[in-house]
């Protein structure tokens, strides 16, 4: 049966409103996609902007931040452990600094050799130590803090010093010894003159 000229009509029509959907949903496609492109742009020139970093650089903001916060916290962490050391560093040396001193007592009064030469050892030992934390901590002070240990060493020298001289008992000098000559008549001695009888008396 032949198509009528009022259905060919309503055919194109509907092939018509077909193309013109299929053309619409192309261009709204396109379209969202050019400004999610749009979007995505904006938000990536937003994260440079905010990181201080050029697009030349090829590195990913996120990475960027990253690495930022760590660096940070690493430097962070140095400057605390750097404190810790020489709090640690400056205690420990105070503490030898008092048993070096007793030591030292020990080897000038005690009359044990024994006990003296083994409080030289660890007197010695006290001050080899002493001398290696003062060596580090001037590596890991400023300059005003290595003046301000080499003060406090001063004062805890001087300290030792008038402790040790307390300590030590007072000299007493001497009683000088007089010798008194006397001179004295020599006794006259008996003359033998053959006579036994006066050598009895």
């Amino acid at each position: 049966m032949m198509k009528t000229l009022r259905d060919e009509m309503h055919e194109q029509r509907a092939n018509i409103t077909f193309s013109h959907q299929r053309m619409i949903e192309l261009e709204t496609s396109k379209a969202m996609k050019k400004h999610k492109d749009d979007i995505l742009i904006e938000l990536r020139r937003s994260r440079v902007t905010e990181q201080g970093e050029t697009p030349e650089t090829g590195e990913d903001s996120s990475e960027g931040t990253v690495t930022a916060r760590s660096r940070h916290s690493s430097n962070a962490s140095v400057i605390n452990i750097s404190c810790d050391t020489r709090d640690d560093l400056t205690a420990e040396r105070d503490t030898l600094m008092g048993e070096l001193m007793g030591a030292g007592h020990i080897v000038r009064t005690s009359k044990d050799k024994k006990e003296r030469r083994v409080n030289t050892l660890k007197a010695q030992s006290r001050h080899d130590r002493i001398v290696e934390l003062t060596r580090k901590l001037a590596g890991i002070s400023t300059a005003d803090e290595r003046t301000s240990d080499r003060e406090q060493l001063d004062v805890a020298l001087s300290e030792i010093a008038v402790l040790e001289q307390l300590a030590e008992p007072p000299k007493r000098d001497p009683t000088p010894t007089t010798t008194t000559l006397v001179n004295r008549p020599a006794l006259p001695l008996p003359v033998f003159s053959g006579d036994i009888a006066a050598w009895e008396s």
